[in-house]
């Protein structure tokens, strides 16, 4: 059985070298501009994805209507990467679109969204809070210890977040919305936040952390903030912040996505790794 690492980021090449070492039929695609003596890349790529039974991609899968490949010469769309896939392959990517998922129907190609095995996710959370906490320290004049940081969430990435600030001596606010997640965040010793209480406590804030897909610092919450404040946005669109009043009103807003894959690659690699074992293993039992 074939097994084709395609694309991605430098997690997916710390993967293929971890299977490597357990799998005798593994090969690598995807990745022809990263220049690094192991890597070894497929020639067509088109025949690296017909020839595999199963394919581990990116993560995210694609951008658009590309496949997510930063380290490659060629663009790969997706409609060309199904059109080269075959029936009773198996794909294993991170947020699949719409439209990778109707294509992989129509072509008979098992699909598996690694971001949504069970424990990869709170895993991903560590090496995406950690990342968000090493912006923060390059991107400002302060120190995180007596800083006073908000996060803008309180699930699995703001939990972890709020636990490590914490441990860097930073003065923790957490917004929350549920009163069950308010009660936890008292009981931790950090300041609860809810949306009423939001504008009382943003003209104190230094750094900002967000992790809600849905605008919070909108115009009216905006006009409460400090000049000098540090926004880290880590959620998706519409993202946690107007971007257009931001820029209005000349706001210091970092954009981070895909920090697992740009803070620790290799700690992340490990991670998919025991995904796709576990993936396996339950298809088995």
């Amino acid at each position: 059985m074939e097994t084709l690492v395609f694309g991605g980021d430098e997690r997916n090449l710390y993967l293929y070298e971890m299977l490597k070492e357990e799998i005798k039929d593994v090969r690598l695609t995807g990745f022809s501009a990263y220049e690094t003596k192991y890597v070894e890349n497929t020639v067509d790529t088109a025949e690296a994805i017909n020839g595999a039974d199963i394919i581990i991609g990116p993560i995210p899968f694609s951008k658009g209507q590309l496949i997510n490949t930063p380290w490659n010469r060629e663009q790969v769309k997706i409609k060309d990467f199904f059109s080269a896939a075959r029936s009773g392959q198996t794909l294993l990517g991170g947020r699949l679109s719409r439209d990778a998922l109707t294509l992989a129907q129509e072509n008979g190609v098992r699909t598996v969204d690694i971001l949504e095995c069970e424990g990869l996710e709170v895993l991903n959370a560590i090496p995406t809070a950690e990342g968000a906490i090493q912006i923060a320290m390059e991107n400002t004049k302060i120190t995180i210890h007596s800083s006073n940081i908000l996060v803008m969430g309180f699930g699995r990435i703001g939990k972890i977040l709020c636990k490590t600030l914490r441990g860097l001596g930073a003065n923790v606010y957490a917004l929350a919305r549920k009163q069950s997640d308010l009660s936890f965040i008292a009981a931790y010793g950090y300041e609860g936040v809810t949306l009423n209480s939001l504008p009382g406590i943003l003209g104190n804030m230094d750094i900002i952390i967000n992790t809600i897909p849905n605008v919070i610092l909108d115009k009216d919450n905006i006009s409460y903030l400090n000049k000098r404040v540090l926004i880290i946005e880590l959620a998706s669109k519409p993202f946690g912040v107007d971007i257009e009043e931001s820029r209005k009103a000349g706001l210091n807003v970092l954009f981070a996505p895909s920090l697992p894959g740009k803070a620790a690659p290799l700690t992340s690699a490990r991670y998919i790794r025991k995904a796709i074992d576990n993936i396996f293993r339950d298809t088995v039992d």
